[in-house]
């Protein structure tokens, strides 16, 4: 939280010198007002944005039961929140809702989903994570970088010149909506049961869905995350012949994400191309000696098998080797540095009664906003089938 309040007020700060510099500028330059004053009504529009999320960073996230503790950490809630889950109409009135009247979950329920997703999500883990509380994240960067050089500038050597371009993107937290049914039974059992029950099942669930919109969602205009493989992230693709992978496709591959992102690199591809990567050898000394193999797998549980000296990990919303032409079929990169994922703080609860009441069951929908986006191209390379 105070990370993300540091931030916002470095970019107010920004924004403010920016206005006072770039006024100055076009008035000495005697530009039109109407070029000052779209200017000036831009960056107002950016500061007073800011100012929003500061002062959204400044309310408290919940309301008080007592004290001066917060509801979403208050063990109350937390009794008041599975009491209502059992039916009670009393407790819902101690409860939070949020802006569309959904019942935010206690604090601790939604940590302990939220701490199961890395365990069954590759891409979460490999990526970079943010958390926020704002509906929409700016990604500020540069489409180009600075160029250095050699020289004493004492003995004339030339410094060079960088006009570096502003590049500016936003990232839209998606709503990823979930369902279950709890039996009128098991909304009986005790607190702990109850809870358990929830964190287990939206947590494989919701895995499940962000594993694979990580990897091939259509991106905010779908209503989705952006996908690594998405023909929209913008990534460089290398082409390897259709229906096969050979030695010096994955090498091209390899060699063409630049030298600076290849450490930490890996792999994500669908299980069955790996299956077919796990018998390439670089050579064959004879029609009955042959090389190593360029896969190798790991000697230590838990560790990811290897292909080339890199870590290889498999998502199998990928398509797969043979799926069509043009089809992506891996990814190699640093993704810590090229794709981002955000959370949006807060997980909702609807409870459905009557749907489902006939067959003993009461329904909730939960929802949670969350989305994944390339944030830096140059860091990942996509292998595709040629047409």
């Amino acid at each position: 939280m105070a990370d993300e309040k540091q931030v916002l007020k470095d970019e107010l700060n920004g924004l403010t010198q920016t206005l006072r510099t770039e006024v100055d500028h076009k008035l000495k330059s005697f530009a039109p007002a109407s070029e000052v004053k779209e200017l000036t009504d831009k960056i107002i529009a950016d500061q007073k944005e800011i100012i929003s999320a500061l002062a959204d960073l400044k309310k408290p996230e919940v309301k008080f039961v007592k004290g001066d503790v917060p509801k979403a950490v208050d063990p109350i809630y937390t009794k008041n929140f599975f009491n209502w889950m059992r039916g009670s109409d009393y407790e819902r009135k101690a409860l939070v809702s949020d802006a569309t009247g959904q019942i935010m979950l206690p604090e601790e329920l939604e940590a302990t989903i939220r701490e199961g997703l890395p365990q069954l999500n590759v891409i979460r883990n490999l990526a970079q994570v943010r958390t926020v509380n704002r509906q929409r994240v700016r990604v500020r960067a540069f489409s180009n970088a600075p160029v250095v050089g050699w020289g004493k500038l004492e003995l004339g050597a030339a410094v060079p010149n960088t006009t570096l371009v502003p590049a500016e993107q936003y990232i839209y937290p998606e709503d990823l909506n979930g369902l279950v049914q709890v039996g009128v039974d098991e909304l009986a059992d005790s607190d702990v049961n109850l809870a358990a029950y929830i964190a287990n099942q939206f947590s494989i669930a919701m895995a499940n869905a962000e594993e694979a919109a990580f990897a091939i969602g259509a991106g905010h205009a779908s209503q989705q995350p952006l996908g690594i493989t998405a023909a929209g992230a913008g990534i460089t693709t290398s082409a390897c012949v259709a229906g096969a992978v050979t030695f010096e496709e994955i090498k091209t591959l390899i060699a063409a994400l630049p030298a600076q992102y290849r450490t930490g690199a890996s792999f994500i591809m669908h299980t069955n191309t790996e299956l077919i990567l796990q018998v390439l050898r670089e050579f064959a000394y004879d029609a009955t000696h042959f090389a190593a193999f360029m896969w190798q797998p790991s000697l230590v549980a838990g560790a990811p098998n290897t292909l080339c000296g890199y870590p290889v990990y498999n998502n199998d919303s990928i398509l797969q080797v043979g799926a069509g032409a043009t089809t992506r079929i891996a990814a190699f990169g640093n993704f810590k540095y090229g794709y981002t994922v955000v959370d949006r703080e807060g997980m909702s609860l609807k409870q459905l009664n009557e749907l489902y009441i006939t067959g003993g069951l009461v329904g909730f929908l939960a929802t949670r906003r969350v989305t994944g986006s390339v944030t830096w191209p140059d860091a990942i390379r996509v292998l595709r089938e040629a047409t």
